[in-house]
């Protein structure tokens, strides 16, 4: 190897070898930080593998449910001001749980906004933007398979899940509850249902409701809460009640 003399003696200037030491150095660092984070990956990977041993470990797993309402206001629960009536029932949810008053939404409709609670990611990472028409036969016509959903994540924790009301997020065979990691499933498939005399499904069977459908949906969620009160459950509780009013909505509920 020639020394820096014997370099200059070959013609070669002093700024060309600090510009090469410069060069070399600086690929020795990028070297390093590559490695760094191929370890700091490993080690994430690592970490996330140890957290869900322990969640499929941990004897006591709390139980999870999801009250997803639609077209619900942060203006329209007492606990938040509302002046027009009292909703004691939620406000009692919200004294003795945990608030979230910066959480938001990620989407002001319902199939992303859906997609995205289920998922833990923006809908925009994985093109469910726009409400999925029906249509049984197009198998990519709602939230990708390729997406875990929150029953796919508790399931080998030990958890049974189920969901109940509005799925909107695919009415095609792969697409529906049952085939996305729900155990149980008692609801409509699209973003609308009338409210008396309701086609629904049980699971994968096409059923009619002959209970007016919210009150129907509260019976299967308190079934379910009785049924699994022995084991962890999640349960996913989509009510249409709010936008229900075009719909042939229950004049008792409007009138508390």
């Amino acid at each position: 190897m020639l020394k820096p003399n014997q370099l200059l003696l070959a013609g070669v200037s002093s700024s060309t070898i600090t510009e090469r030491a410069q060069v070399k150095s600086c690929f020795r660092s990028m070297q390093l930080g590559g490695i760094r984070r191929i370890i700091l990956q490993l080690l994430f990977v690592g970490c996330s593998f140890v957290s869900l041993s322990l969640a499929q470990t941990l004897p006591n797993h709390p139980n999870v449910v999801i009250i997803l309402a639609d077209d619900l206001g942060y203006g329209d629960v007492s606990f938040n001001g509302c002046p027009d009536y009292l909703t004691p029932n939620i406000d009692s949810l919200a004294t003795n749980g945990v608030r979230f008053p910066s959480g938001y939404v990620t989407h002001p409709f319902c199939s992303p906004s859906r997609a995205a609670l289920l998922t833990g990611r923006y809908q925009q990472r994985f093109g469910h933007e726009n409400q999925p028409e029906q249509d049984d036969n197009n198998t990519i016509l709602g939230l990708p398979t390729g997406e875990l959903v929150l029953p796919q994540m508790l399931k080998p924790a030990g958890y049974v899940c189920g969901a109940i009301g509005k799925w909107h997020l695919g009415t095609a065979q792969n697409l529906r509850p049952m085939q996305r990691g729900f155990d149980e499933f008692f609801g409509f498939l699209t973003g609308e249902s009338p409210y008396v005399s309701a086609p629904v499904f049980r699971n994968n069977t096409s059923v009619t409701e002959s209970a007016y459908l919210t009150d129907a949906f509260t019976r299967e969620a308190v079934s379910f809460i009785n049924r699994h009160a022995t084991q962890p459950f999640f349960l996913f509780l989509s009510p249409d009640l709010l936008s229900e009013r075009q719909w042939g909505g229950s004049c008792r509920f409007y009138a508390k």
